[in-house]
């Protein structure tokens, strides 16, 4: 039954057409014919459809079957290789392989001095060497020059042959040898040995390139960079960079190289042969503060990088005190960790560890190292004459006398509190001042030579291990409180020389 295309409701005859009794509206029948063709439409448009899949599936299946047949014969020629290894791979690849790697190895072998080659002790002069021609770069007053010819090398010899504009055909021969290719020895006709090493292999002529940086290293300007250069090129000096509050120090290879004693500064006029990287080098100008032996208590300013020793030894007064001798000292960090080299970025604290009076000295001052307690070895140059009141009082040094001392008197507490063992005066020392020795819990034994004549009061007071003393036949005074509470002491030997023992000269032994 039709439906009407307006409400959807079923249709009814009405003669020659078909009347929708809800809506009024009429439609035309469908003569027998008209249906029978649109059904005949139909079937043909579904028949086309099922006809194109149907050659979809057969292009499909063509193709499955030709990579099929494109597999089937990979595999096949793989199989045929698989066999001929099986067959010939030990017997004839393997060997054709290993004899390759022998030949480009004899091959580099065979050229030899292939590559470049710079002088280890001036980078701008190097030689450029192919199989049968070489290239000289060299420098003479300032400006670079090129020789360029062939070489050969025979019986320990390198023969260089080039053409000179002005003589012609130059032969120079220079005494050769050479480790493993890659360092050279070359000796001139003067005898001068020069070393060259290689920086670079040639691979069939093709030039290398390094990477060669520019780092401000905190700074600013206009210098920083980053380039690929062929091997051996120079760069361009840049322009100093500023840093607030920071002293330029230069361009070194190392970002604090300024630091590093004996360290140079680069060279723009030198050729570079390696990856390199050039910083710029800064000075922090915030002041910090020394403290410790011999320096005043509020301490003293330093800079990063100073030379902390000759701070110490200006601030000391010890300059004037050692002449031209010699100081060992420690320097540590507030976390008590050792600091060598320059000075860092950090507050510090001073120990003066040993001490070399040097011969140029005539006098040791009064109190001159007193209360340095870690004043460990002291050696007194042949120069000094006399040691002042209280030198060393209070420190625990082992003394060393000069080669040939002339000291002649040790004053008053020279080396009150001494913590060594044992000690021997020198043979030019006449007279031992009051307490000189004092308090030398530490020590054993002393020897007095003959040139000693006089023993102050309380020269040995307190040494409690002391054992034995022997008094040579020059001493005439022995002064009061001298062996006073050597506890220890259990033998004397006073000569006839002596006229006077002072009070209580052996008390309280």
């Amino acid at each position: 039954m039709a439906k009407c295309p307006k409400c959807g409701a079923d249709m009814v005859n009405d003669g020659d057409n078909l009347k929708c009794p809800d809506c009024n509206s009429t439609q035309i029948k469908e003569s027998a014919n008209d249906s029978q063709a649109k059904n005949g439409d139909a079937q043909q448009s579904e028949l086309d459809l099922l006809k194109a899949r149907i050659a979809e599936l057969k292009k499909k299946q063509e193709k499955v079957a030709k990579q099929s047949e494109s597999s089937a014969k990979i595999k096949e020629k793989l199989a045929t290789v698989a066999v001929f290894f099986k067959k010939w791979g030990l017997k004839a690849v393997l060997p054709a392989a290993l004899f390759l790697i022998a030949f480009i190895t004899l091959l580099v072998c065979f050229c030899g001095l292939r590559g470049i080659y710079v002088n280890v002790d001036n980078p701008n002069e190097f030689y450029s060497f192919s199989p049968t021609s070489y290239e000289y770069h060299g420098n003479l007053l300032g400006e670079e020059y090129v020789d360029e010819g062939t070489w050969t090398t025979s019986g320990g010899e390198l023969k260089l042959t080039y053409r000179d504009e002005m003589f012609g055909k130059i032969t120079d021969s220079y005494s050769f040898s050479h480790t493993g290719y890659d360092t050279v020895y070359i000796t001139d006709s003067l005898g001068a040995k020069k070393q060259f090493k290689r920086v670079s292999i040639l691979a069939y002529s093709t030039p290398q390139n390094i990477k060669v940086a520019v780092s401000l290293n905190g700074g600013s300007g206009s210098g920083a960079s980053e380039n690929k250069l062929s091997i051996g090129s120079k760069i361009k000096e840049p322009s100093e960079p500023t840093r607030e509050g920071f002293q330029f120090m230069g361009w070194y290879t190392t970002a604090d190289g300024w630091k590093t004693e004996g360290a140079s500064q680069f060279n723009f006029n030198s050729r570079i042969w390696e990856d390199t990287t050039v910083y710029a080098n800064w000075k922090d100008l915030t002041e910090y503060k020394l403290t410790g032996d011999m320096l005043p208590e509020e301490g003293v300013t330093f800079l990063e990088g100073d030379d902390l020793t000759q701070i110490y030894l200006s601030a000391s007064g010890l300059n004037e005190k050692i002449g031209n001798g010699s100081v060992v000292l420690e320097f540590k960090d507030e976390s008590r960790k050792i600091v060598s080299g320059a000075a860092p970025r950090l507050n510090l604290t001073a120990t003066l560890k040993e001490v070399v009076i040097g011969d140029n000295v005539s006098s040791i001052s009064n109190i001159a190292f007193k209360g340095c307690t870690s004043l460990k070895s002291v050696t007194i140059g042949d120069g000094v004459t006399s040691i002042g009141s209280s030198a060393f009082y209070g420190c625990t040094v082992e003394i060393n006398w000069g080669n040939n001392p002339t000291i002649d008197t040790i004053d008053s507490y020279a080396f009150s509190g001494y913590k060594g063992t044992s000690i021997t005066i020198p043979d030019s020392v006449t007279s031992i001042g009051s307490y000189a020795f004092e308090d030398c819990t530490s020590l054993t034994s002393v020897t007095i030579p003959n040139s000693v004549t006089s023993i102050g009061s309380g020269a040995f007071r307190n040494c409690t291990s002391l054992t034995f003393v022997t008094i040579p036949d020059s001493v005439t005074i022995i002064g009061e409180d001298a062996f006073y509470y050597c506890t220890s002491l259990t033998s004397v030997t006073i000569p006839d020389s002596v006229t006077i023992i002072g009070e209580d000269a052996f008390y309280y032994c």
